[in-house]
C-alpha cells in the first residue's frame, strides 16, 4: 500500500514539474518531444539528431537528410584522431560519429597529438589551424602534418575550421567549414580504409 502511496505522489510531482515546464518554456519543451518523437532506435537515427544539430548551427546551405543519413550509414569503424585547443566546439560531431562506432581520441595541442601519435595507429587526423594556447603558435595546426610524421604515423591530416578562407593548405591538406562536407569526407577515407585504397591526403 505504500507502494501505491509513493507512485502516486512521484505521479503527481512529474505531472506538476512537466506542467511548470511546459508553462515557463512551451516552445522548447515541444520542440524536444518533437525530436523525441523523431529518433528513431537506432544508432543511425540518433546520429542524425546529433549531427542535424551541428548542421543547424554552423551550415548556412542545410543539406537534405537525404544527403547525410547515407554517410552515416556507410560508417562501420575506423579510428580518428581530433586535435583541437578547444574540443567542445566539436562535441557535436565527435558524438554523432562515435553513435556510428567511430572510435576518436581527442588532443589539444601538437605535443598531446604526437604522444597519441606515438602510441595508437589512425585511419584520419582532424584538426584546427589556430590556437589560442601560449604554448602554441596561433597556426600550430598547419604544423602538425610534420610534426605526426616524426612519429612515423601516416594518417591523412584534414583540417576543420569556423570558417575556411581555401579549401585546402598550401601543402594540400583539405579544409573543411561545414559539417555536411566534413562528414563526406570521412566517410571516403573510413570506406578506403575499410578496403585498404587508404585516402592519402587530398579530397
Amino acid at each position: 500500500m505504500e507502494l501505491v502511496w509513493i507512485a502516486l505522489i512521484f505521479a503527481v510531482f512529474l505531472l506538476i514539474v512537466g506542467g511548470a515546464l511546459l508553462w515557463r518554456f512551451p516552445e522548447e519543451v515541444r520542440s524536444l518531444v518533437r525530436r523525441t518523437s523523431a529518433i528513431k532506435i537506432s544508432r543511425e537515427g540518433i546520429a542524425w539528431q546529433i549531427f542535424e544539430e551541428a548542421i543547424v548551427q554552423k551550415e548556412s546551405r542545410k543539406p537534405a537528410a537525404a544527403q547525410i543519413r547515407p554517410l552515416l550509414r556507410a560508417l562501420s569503424g575506423g579510428r580518428l584522431l581530433w586535435v583541437d585547443d578547444a574540443p567542445a566546439n566539436n562535441r557535436l560531431e565527435v558524438q554523432a560519429l562515435r553513435e556510428m562506432g567511430v572510435e576518436i581520441d581527442t588532443a589539444v595541442s601538437n605535443t598531446e597529438a604526437a604522444a597519441y601519435a606515438r602510441s595508437c595507429s589512425y585511419d584520419l587526423v582532424i584538426s584546427d589551424i589556430g590556437r589560442s594556447s601560449p604554448l602554441e603558435d596561433d597556426r600550430a595546426g598547419l604544423m602538425l602534418p610534420s610534426v605526426l610524421r616524426e612519429t612515423g604515423n601516416e594518417a591523412a591530416v584534414i583540417y576543420y575550421v569556423g570558417g575556411a578562407e581555401q579549401p585546402e593548405t598550401e601543402s594540400g591538406e583539405p579544409v573543411f567549414d561545414a559539417p555536411s562536407k566534413l562528414l563526406a569526407h570521412v566517410e571516403k577515407v573510413l570506406s578506403g580504409a575499410s578496403t585498404g585504397n587508404r585516402v592519402i591526403s587530398r579530397k
